[in-house]
Order: structure tokens, then C-alpha cells, then sequence
């Protein structure tokens, strides 16, 4: 949950926004960035509207990757990318080589894909 939504104050899509950067900062990093074993959900809440997420190491993600998260998990709703004009994520460089016309005409080929496991194989 954004910033926003913890804290009652009302929100609007920008809160979208927050989400994406919590996913993919989960996709690079395996974590949540906010979240830690064992932590009560007042603590996730005080984190999430007034900490700091962790910042990624440079071995797992990108300086522009890094930026792009930092610019969606803004704090502050009116300065978080994307909040005014979608297209400004989008447009960000670490999405330089990713061409979304590809991806929404569904040709873009997948950078891995898991191999076929049989149901009776997995149940062993």
C-alpha cells in the first residue's frame, strides 16, 4: 500500500504507481522492501509512510533501474513519477530497449522460460 492509503489521506491511480515500484524492486531484489520477518503490520505501516526502502545493491540492479524505484516509491504523491503523465514511466531509461508495442502485440520472446514439468513428476 502507498504511502497515501496507509495514512488515510485519500489517493488516486498514483497509488498504481507505488505498486509497480514495489513489484519490480520484489523482482530484482526477492523481497519485499518494506518487509521483514516477524515485523508487526504497525511497523510495515510507520515504514512504509515515513522509512526508507533499502536500497538495491549495484550487483542486482542498474543505476537507471535504481532511479526508476526510487522515483515510484516517492514518498510524497505529487513528485512520484508517473503521477501527472503515464507515459513519463515508460519513458525512463530503464525502459530505453523495451519497446511496448512488441509487448502489447505479444512478440516479444521471454528472456527464459521454465522447463515443461509433468503433474505426475512433480507429485513424486
Amino acid at each position: 500500500m502507498a504511502p497515501e492509503v496507509v495514512l488515510n489521506i485519500g489517493h488516486d491511480t498514483s497509488v498504481d504507481n507505488w505498486s509497480l515500484g514495489v513489484l519490480i524492486y520484489e523482482l530484482i531484489d526477492g523481497a519485499n522492501p518494506f518487509w521483514e520477518d516477524g515485523m508487526d503490520q504497525q511497523t510495515l505501516y510507520e515504514l512504509i509512510a515515513y522509512g526508507l526502502h533499502p536500497p538495491l545493491s549495484r550487483k542486482k540492479c542498474s543505476k537507471a533501474g535504481r532511479d526508476l524505484i526510487g522515483r515510484l516509491l516517492e514518498k510524497d504523491a505529487s513528485k512520484r513519477i508517473g503521477t501527472f503523465r503515464e507515459k513519463d514511466i515508460l519513458e525512463h531509461k530503464w525502459f530505453r530497449d523495451f519497446d511496448i508495442n512488441e509487448l502489447r502485440e505479444k512478440v516479444i520472446k521471454a528472456p527464459w522460460v521454465p522447463d515443461k514439468i509433468r503433474l505426475e513428476e512433480e507429485n513424486q
